[in-house]
């Protein structure tokens, strides 16, 4: 590693640390942002686990562990916040947060980025900004750029991987990727506005939407050269936060954003150096890592996540040139819980999860109300801020009625379709704390919003019922519970 050091140092593609004192600081106060990521998702989660999972029978007694599990993730997230032994807290989430989210089904972009900037704030912790103040020996000028340089490996290596897979999308090669994900009323937080940009001036948007495709793909694919170059580690940089910003403003992906930008902030923002320094004692950029040397729990988390991110972009490779891959057990679980999963995403089943959804309403002082999990034009409701209704539910809800040959039996008791259902409306019952039966109504629509070829723009986007259910909820319902009763009707226009 020495040799990208001192290329990247000429090049000025990392950042240049002339102060490691600021340097610590700075990564103690990523530190606590990501604990306050942490206890914000861990908290919802465990707290809608409670209504979403049956509890598990211990000793006779009714426990939640889902959300048991989540308070405890929550309490160790706390940890990294207020600095009670940060790097034990640190260690604790790297090794079990990848595995609490594929428990709950919440497994996601956001959470699997966390896994190595977890392992980067662990090895480069040195003690500041804790109640304890036990400060440890600060980490050298170049063991902050081995942490930094195997994010932004890792970070290359997703963003390739994510790549090869738009070049061979239709809506990335047409250069309508863009356009079509913020008409999209289940990921744009702003479709309204776009919609009524695309009726104004759909010229525009259009240019706009290739542009963007553009320099997304030419980001994603050329990250690690480009870095290389000053003009081109200056392009990374921008277009890294504008991406990052962009996606923060309006694009609804949960955590994800907040932990590329912690990412983008510990590799590129630039820690100021204390006045109180003297200018002459300030770190060379030239300086060594044969003058400095390298703690052995740094260099293990080096050369272990460069192995690992090496594997990684073999494996795309491979699955793009040759339709190859590793064997089985290198990809799941080996690269599984250490982050470095394929992202195969804002591709056209993402950008089609918009197309199809389901509106639940219930009778409430004799007046049907909305569950806030989808209103009527498609767009998220309330309960999808939620990670656990979102990726445990929603999204794989609406990503399998995008197959669905028929929509119908897709929705029949005992069918996938209406298992989606039936949780949602069963976690809306117990969050309510209702204890009469009730019974929801489930109403399917679907639109056009991601074919942009039709000339009638305003009937894409009409909801178009097509078919309708109802279940009843009983007292103390489970997945196997007696008392779920449902009623299915013809499909109306």
């Amino acid at each position: 590693m020495p040799f990208l050091f001192a290329a990247l140092r000429r090049a000025g593609g990392f950042i240049h640390i002339v102060d490691t004192e600021a340097e610590a600081r700075k990564v103690a106060g990523l530190r606590i942002v990501v604990g306050l990521l942490l206890m914000w998702r861990t908290g919802i989660v465990a707290r809608d686990a409670a209504y979403y999972f049956d509890p598990t029978p211990i000793l006779g007694r009714p426990v939640p562990l889902e959300a048991v599990a989540g308070w405890i993730q929550c309490a160790v997230a706390g940890g990294l916040v207020v600095g009670v032994v940060p790097r034990a807290c640190l260690a604790l989430l790297m090794l079990t947060h990848a595995a609490f989210s594929i428990w709950t089904d919440t497994y996601n972009l956001g959470p699997m980025l966390l896994v190595p900037i977890l392992g980067a704030l662990l090895v480069l912790d040195s003690g500041k900004l804790t109640v304890h103040r036990r400060v440890r020996q600060t980490p050298s000028a170049d063991e902050f750029r081995a942490a930094y340089l195997i994010l932004f490996l890792a970070y290359a290596g997703w963003s390739l991987q994510a790549a090869l897979y738009h070049v061979r999308d239709p809506y990335w090669i047409q250069g309508r990727t863009t356009q079509v994900m913020f008409l999209n009323s289940y990921l744009s937080e702003y479709y309204v506005v776009f919609r009524a940009w695309e009726r104004a001036s759909p010229a525009t948007l259009r240019a706009l939407s290739v542009f963007v495709g553009s320099a997304q793909i030419l980001f994603q694919m050329a990250m690690i050269p480009l870095v290389f170059t000053r003009r081109g580690a200056a392009f990374v940089r921008t277009w890294g936060w504008i991406f990052i910003l962009g996606s923060v403003v309006d694009l609804q992906l949960t955590l994800l954003p907040f932990v590329e930008a912690v990412l983008w902030a510990m590799v590129f923002f630039r820690a100021r150096p204390s006045p109180a320094i003297d200018p002459a004692k300030r770190i060379s950029t030239g300086d060594s890592i044969r003058r400095s040397g390298m703690r052995p729990a740094v260099a293990i988390y080096g050369v272990g996540y460069g192995f690992l991110s090496l594997m990684f972009f073999t494996n795309a490779i491979l699955g793009f040139a040759a339709g190859a891959s590793l064997p089985r057990w290198v990809a799941n679980p080996v690269l599984y819980y250490v982050g470095l999963v394929a992202p195969n995403v804002f591709n056209t089943m993402d950008l089609q999860m918009g197309d199809r959804w389901a509106v639940l309403t219930h009778a409430d002082g004799g007046q049907s109300t909305v569950v806030p999990l989808d209103g009527y034009e498609g767009q998220r409701l309330d309960y999808l801020r939620s990670d656990l209704l979102y990726f445990a539910n929603s999204l794989r809800w609406r990503r399998e009625m995008i197959f669905a040959p028929d929509l119908a039996a897709f929705h029949r008791p005992g069918a996938r379709g209406y298992a989606f259902a039936y949780r949602v409306a069963l976690y809306d019952h117990r969050r309510r704390r209702i204890i009469a039966p009730e019974t929801y109504r489930v109403r399917i629509f679907h639109n056009y919003a991601a074919e942009g070829n039709r000339d009638a723009m305003p009937l894409r986007y009409a909801p178009l019922e097509v078919l309708e259910f109802t279940l009843t909820i009983g007292p103390h319902s489970t997945a196997s519970s007696a008392g779920l009763v449902a009623e299915h009707k013809q499909p109306s226009a």
